[in-house]
């Protein structure tokens, strides 16, 4: 995040699919809590698969229930009878639980004089994108997942993967949209923009997702008003990637908007 290579260059998008031992299995843990902060300071997007642990609420397990990370969970592919409209059964999802402190830098969040634990509280998933059916590039190569293997492709470029599933698959489509949100951001308004900043563009991409069938934030019709307590479903988030409305949120989303602040997201 701080920058390498001679020229001190920087990461725009970090993509990441692993999880940790934390044993809150929320954003309590350690892990979670360092991952939020790198993400706080640096205001780099930081994309966490939701994992692949079923659809009981609560699944979304550290780092990916972080606050400031984008956690992607999956949908099915293109051979579902409405295709990209049905989160997958291996999808972990929310409702996680929340800690409100009682006192500065607690350390055990089990401790009730330290603070309040409450469960399922939190819709923890940011928004989806495809994780079914995927075709992708193979790499055959001895680095990473692979290292210290042989390349079975012969160092050839035209071999694929196919019917490759999971949240692993839903997140790099994510980090993928987001360079190409960072390509046009620094085109149009330059390098040093808030457009750029991590917790703009996961305000863009939430803002800009499509809903899917089914989509609920738990409201509840309370006399003559529709009310509700959070603003996320608790699989899907704010809904399934959509880069072209993205775009048009992060060019000129907000000039319709009153006030001091409206006109580009820069």
């Amino acid at each position: 995040l701080d920058g390498v290579g001679a020229e001190g260059r920087t990461v725009d998008v970090i993509n990441s699919s692993w999880n940790t031992s934390d044993t809150s299995g929320s954003a309590n843990g350690i892990f979670s809590r360092g991952i939020d902060a790198l993400a706080n300071v640096a205001g780099v997007p930081v994309v966490f698969a939701a994992g692949n642990t079923g659809s009981a609420s609560g699944t979304v397990g550290g780092p990916a229930a972080g606050y400031n990370v984008i956690t992607v969970g999956a949908v099915g592919g293109d051979r579902d009878a409405v295709p990209y409209q049905s989160l997958t059964s291996f999808s972990s999802r929310g409702l996680n639980e929340v800690f409100v402190p009682k006192v500065q830098n607690p350390t055990d969040i089990y401790n009730t004089a330290q603070g309040t634990l409450i469960p399922g509280t939190r819709a923890v998933v940011d928004l989806v994108a495809p994780g079914m059916n995927i075709t992708s590039a193979l790499y055959g190569g001895v680095s990473g997942g692979n290292i210290q293997g042989s390349d079975s492709t012969a160092v050839a470029t035209n071999h694929y993967s196919f019917n490759l599933e999971g949240t692993s698959c839903a997140s790099p489509l994510v980090a993928g949209g987001l360079a190409l949100m960072t390509d046009a951001a620094k085109a149009t308004f330059g390098a040093a923009t808030n457009a750029l900043d991590g917790r703009v563009s996961k305000s863009i991409l939430q803002t800009s997702a499509t809903k899917l069938t089914g989509w609920d934030k738990r409201q509840v019709l309370v006399g003559d008003e529709i009310t509700t307590r959070q603003s996320l479903d608790d699989g899907s988030g704010a809904g399934l990637l959509n880069l072209t409305s993205a775009w048009d949120v992060l060019m000129t989303g907000t000039t319709d908007l009153t006030g001091d602040g409206a006109g580009r997201v820069s």
